[in-house]
């Protein structure tokens, strides 16, 4: 489980406290005020860019911010938060009294912050060239911007896709099954998550934040991607008639009902567990469907109604009295259920409208993102509701559309001819 810690003051890894003495201090330049969010980090000759946020607690971290204002600073680092004082002198940015959430979060996230934090010490220097701020601190930069990363990874770019039978969406990915049952993936690849060209025999697909399943033709899956938890520990299964993909975690539904789950609580894997029971499916029978949010997992048996195991922060686990269901799916805070006469209920989080799909008809197949709900109509239409921060809700011109997937800030849906359209990000 994810423990976080009172706050306290603390040397903030490569923050000291300073004392400068007499030093004459200088007005914060109201240039380098405001909010600022990290582009790139490390040697000037081969920068990287962060990991993609999430912004969803406990799940796969936040964008890397700087706020500045006269006299404090405070940001995200990705997992954890900070904060401090701050005083220019010159060029040179001073920062004392910095202190730090303490919160666990992922490997990869926590090695990334600790990198952050190690070149963002007390003795840095700034400037500010063409809207950009570059800290330097030793062989090392920082370079933030103040525009909202658009956090584009070519995860759209599914334009030039043909005879695709089966689309899923993952956090910043998206993988096509062809009707050849082979599969073709573009986007983010950090953890080797589109790497599935030489996937053969697939009946369906899934993709989760960092990984994606094939489900064989003979009963058997296939993953790649990440696999700090184990969720890509899927050889042994047999049986499997669907998959779906989490946050960090994998489900399997087995033909008798049963269902089967690899990731965190399963097996031994690294000090952070982001477990929170969306692995404890080993107790469901009559499952006819699965579908898996962030930190989540959503069962339909037989009978129309639906089970939940996960985190339980938005009262997305509230589906204990939905009858009369026919498909579920969760997204990255809210659960989702089309019932048989072809409307639409909702439960969770609520923040951006993603629930708000009482007055829909009609719908055929859904589809949860992270903070929007998609519906497909009986006529091939599509409607949406939730965030359109990027664009991931324009669906309205969309026609003879046969299904539809929702990634984090992405919308996918495939044509009758084979080809596939998206909207949002990178649209």
């Amino acid at each position: 489980m994810v423990k976080v810690k009172a706050m306290k003051l603390v040397t903030l890894l490569g923050l000291t406290i300073l004392t400068v003495g007499t030093a004459c201090w200088g007005p914060t330049p109201a240039a380098l005020q405001g909010t600022w969010f990290l582009e790139y980090y490390g040697d000037p000759g081969n920068l990287i860019a962060p990991y993609p946020a999430r912004d969803m607690p406990l799940s796969s971290g936040t964008d890397i911010t700087l706020t500045i204002s006269d006299s404090e600073i405070e940001g995200s680092a990705g997992v954890n938060s900070y904060y401090g004082n701050v005083r220019i002198i010159g060029n040179k940015l001073v920062i004392t009294d910095a202190y730090t959430t303490e919160l666990a979060g992922p490997d990869h996230l926590m090695e990334q912050e600790e990198r952050y934090f190690s070149i963002l010490g007390p003795e840095v220097t700034y400037e500010i060239t063409d809207g950009k701020l570059t800290i330097y601190s030793g062989e090392e930069v920082l370079v933030f911007t103040k525009e909202i990363p658009d956090r584009d990874y070519g995860q759209s770019d599914v334009g030039r896709w043909t005879d695709i039978a089966q689309v899923a969406a993952g956090g910043f990915h998206t993988v096509g099954l062809m009707s050849n049952s082979t599969v073709v993936a573009v986007g983010w690849n950090e953890f080797g998550q589109c790497e599935v060209g030489d996937w053969t025999g697939i009946n369906q697909t899934a993709a989760g934040d960092y990984h994606t399943v094939g489900l064989k033709s003979d009963g058997t899956v296939l993953a790649v991607g990440d696999n700090h938890y184990r969720q890509l520990d899927v050889d042994d299964w047999t049986d499997i008639i669907e998959v779906a993909a989490g946050g960090y975690h994998t489900v399997g539904l087995k033909s008798d009902g049963t269902v089967l789950a690899v990731g965190p609580s399963h097996g031994p894997a690294p000090c952070f567990q982001p477990d929170f029971g969306q692995s404890d499916v080993d107790g469901w029978i009559d499952i006819v469907q699965v579908t898996a949010g962030a930190l989540r997992t959503v069962g339909l048996k037989s009978a129309g109604t639906a089970v939940f195991a996960g985190l339980k922060m938005y009262e997305e686990g509230d589906v204990g009295d939905w009858t009369d269901i026919d498909q579920v799916v969760a997204g990255d805070g809210h659960s989702v259920g089309l019932k048989s006469d072809g409307t639409v209920v909702a439960t969770g989080d609520n923040d951006h409208g993603q629930c708000n799909v009482g007055g829909w008809t009609n719908i055929v197949q859904i589809a949860a993102g992270g903070y929007h709900t998609v519906g497909l109509k009986s006529g091939g239409t599509v409607v949406a509701t939730g965030n359109n921060d990027h664009g991931q809700c324009n669906v309205d011109g969309w026609t003879d559309i046969v299904e539809v997937a929702a990634g984090y800030l992405h919308t996918i849906a495939v044509k009758s001819d084979g080809s596939v359209v998206a909207a949002g990000v990178g649209v």
